[in-house]
């Protein structure tokens, strides 16, 4: 029988030895202080889904909204452009308020550490950039959710 535990542990140690390096991430390394948010050694952020009512993309392509919100996402000056990641949802069967009504509602994840009011701010800027492309859609909302770091991790982090 094979114990894994050893190997169980080489890796927990690597994970904790990454934690706390992107902890002590230090402000003179490219990207100065903004990067202190965003630089996770190959654990890219942010990942932005739109799911929306099928109708509306009449209106605009899936193209034309994933190209405008990761415009939006990287003006806020709170991501990498190439950490940015949108995609699209679209429903054809769905119900708002026991109705057919279009919407579009995006759901951002990002990696912990930005403020209440970036946060705040990022989801202004993507209900205002929606408003403008889709002026007569009343349902428009965004939220944003946290990733934590401690639990975080994906492949380049082996």
């Amino acid at each position: 029988m094979i114990s894994v535990a050893p190997i169980a542990l080489a890796r927990m140690d690597s994970i904790l030895k990454w934690q706390k390096s992107w902890q002590t991430w230090p402000a003179h390394r490219p990207g100065g202080l903004r990067s202190i948010h965003t630089r996770t050694h190959g654990a890219s952020m942010p990942h932005f889904v739109v799911d929306c009512s099928q109708g509306l993309l009449q209106i605009h392509s899936e193209e034309s909204i994933i190209t405008r919100l990761h415009r939006v996402a990287s003006a806020s000056g709170l991501f990498d452009e190439s950490d940015i990641k949108v995609r699209m949802r679209p429903f054809d069967i769905y119900a708002v308020g026991g109705e057919r009504e279009d919407f579009i509602h995006t759901f951002a994840w990002i990696m912990q550490g930005r403020s209440i009011e970036q946060r705040a701010a990022l989801s202004k800027a993507i209900v205002s950039e929606l408003a403008g492309m889709f002026p007569l859609l009343p349902r428009i909302a965004v939220n944003i959710a946290e990733f934590e770091k401690a639990t975080y991790f994906n492949r380049t982090m082996m």
